[in-house]
């Protein structure tokens, strides 16, 4: 049976591209919705994620560990920073909006205690001691993701901090 006439056209798929332009106008306005401290917040936390992708971690027997694996509870509190920021700005009434402000600030903090904390739990070594010299053979060391985390989870966790007040 045929289409009838006054029927609506079917609507034509959208391509791809199309859902990926869309996509990003929307993350755009979004973000441009945000006030300063939480794009600063949101920006460096998005930044903290994309960093999980570098290497963090070198191994003698695995050689490179990115901070995904590694790293993994500054992944789920990071998201949980971006959730709260993203909740926040869905326009919750005032009492759940210092709820929502405290939480991101505990996010962001964990995730930067986590990461100070993961740089020296990675440093491993062993000294051997003989002839009166001392040499140490390092075992792990933490690598230039694992840095550029810590600078980019304390950039949230300072953002964090003023936007608590706002």
């Amino acid at each position: 049976m045929g289409r009838r006439y006054l029927e609506e056209p079917p609507a034509a798929a959208r391509s791809a591209v199309d859902q990926a332009r869309k996509a990003a106008n929307d993350l755009g306005s979004f973000f441009r919705s945000l006030g300063v401290w939480d794009r600063w917040a949101a920006g460096s936390t998005a930044l903290l994620l994309l960093m999980l992708a570098l290497p963090w971690r070198w191994t003698r027997e695995d050689d490179e560990i990115i901070g995904l694996v590694a790293a993994w509870p500054v992944a789920l509190m990071a998201g949980g920073t971006l959730f709260f920021i993203y909740l926040r700005a869905r326009k919750a009434d005032l009492v759940q909006d210092r709820r929502l402000r405290l939480a991101q600030l505990g996010t962001s903090a964990l995730a930067t205690i986590f990461t100070g904390l993961f740089l020296p739990w990675t440093m491993q070594s062993h000294a051997f001691r003989g002839a009166g010299h001392t040499v140490a053979i390092a075992l792990s060391t933490p690598l230039g993701g694992a840095y550029l985390g810590l600078v980019c989870a304390a950039a949230a966790l300072f953002a964090s901090v003023p936007a608590l007040k706002e």
